[in-house]
């Protein structure tokens, strides 16, 4: 059986695409965990109708929003299967997609982790773009983690895993989003194998995507770098991947400074002060000495970790400039 993870929100516009896609699977063999995280639209009724027409679908209902990585967690308590996969309640699957990925476990035991073929579909126009993905048979898992660390470098995060791995590595809740992308940066690391299959997964963008959000993107984003660090700690990651991993944290806090440049003229005295505290807060528990050189040593990226002031200084010059 292939579980599937749905988060539901206020996703009544999309829910019947993304349910029919399930409907509609050439494999038969799975459970659709659709768990609503306190929809105020017709969602739950929708999901309930759908339950009822067919018993695959279940339905998991939170009185009060608590957000994606909460929701997913719900659902990871009720999967029975042996092969998990997530689907958000915008998107949808191609109908082949479960068996195309079903049939790489079943012919190759060693592998882990299963990439869906991965199409972006603008919401307003309709148009697809297919993400472009590195072509390979089959990765290391840790090979595999090692191309997400400084941006995907030809891999994404939709894919279908082992429920071991997943119930081993849930979705961590103290960020509100990323967290999937930290999730899949440790499921790859456990990986044996890493293989991709032809299935489709057609992911929806528009505006009011949670990764759209302005500032507080920047900020979840610190935040989950850093529990990705602590994480990778946790399981043995050292060396150059953990070089990476601090690049890619400090990078993450230059980046927010460079967007609070170029927006702060809409925030009020009090919300600036916030934005520029929180910064400030990642700054100082930075490891100086675990970024690589060639990252702290250019203009506009040292640390200068001996005052805050300073470093204000250099990012303004620097954004400055580049603007």
């Amino acid at each position: 059986m292939v579980s599937i993870l749905i988060p539901v929100y206020n996703a009544a516009h999309f829910l019947d695409r993304c349910i029919s896609s399930l409907l509609a699977q050439s494999f038969h063999d799975w459970q659709a965990i659709m768990v609503d995280d306190g929809s105020t639209d017709e969602s739950l009724a929708m999901l309930e109708r759908a339950a009822t027409d067919d018993g695959r679908i279940e339905v998991v209902h939170l009185p009060q929003n608590s957000g994606l990585s909460h929701a997913r967690n719900v659902a990871l308590e009720h999967v029975r299967g042996d092969l998990v996969c997530m689907l958000d309640a915008d998107d949808w699957l191609s109908t082949d997609a479960l068996s195309e990925a079903v049939a790489v476990f079943q012919n190759h035991p060693a592998t882990d982790v299963v990439l869906f073929r991965f199409v972006y579909v603008d919401d307003q126009t309709g148009e697809e773009r297919p993400f472009e993905q590195a072509s390979f048979t089959v990765l290391s898992g840790k090979e595999a983690m090692r191309r997400t660390l400084l941006g995907w470098d030809g891999i994404h995060g939709v894919y279908m895993v082992r429920m071991d791995i997943h119930q081993r590595y849930p979705f961590d809740e103290t960020t509100r989003v990323y967290s999937d992308e930290n999730a899949a940066r440790l499921h790859y690391l456990s990986a044996r194998e890493v293989r991709p299959c032809c299935g489709t997964y057609y992911y929806r963008q528009h505006p009011s995507s949670l990764t759209h959000q302005g500032i507080e993107g920047y900020f979840d984003r610190m935040k989950a770098n850093e529990r990705l660090m602590q994480a990778m700690k946790e399981a043995g990651v050292d060396g150059d991947d953990l070089s990476k991993l601090y690049e890619r944290c400090w990078l993450g806090i230059v980046d927010a400074y460079y967007y609070y440049t170029l927006h702060r003229n809409a925030l009020t005295s009090d919300e600036r002060r916030e934005v520029v505290d929180k910064i400030r807060g990642a700054w100082s528990t930075i490891d100086v000495c675990c970024i690589p050189r060639s990252c702290r040593t250019k203009f506009g990226y040292r640390p200068l970790r001996t005052s805050w002031t300073l470093f204000r200084l250099q990012e303004e010059i620097y954004f400055r400039l580049r603007k």
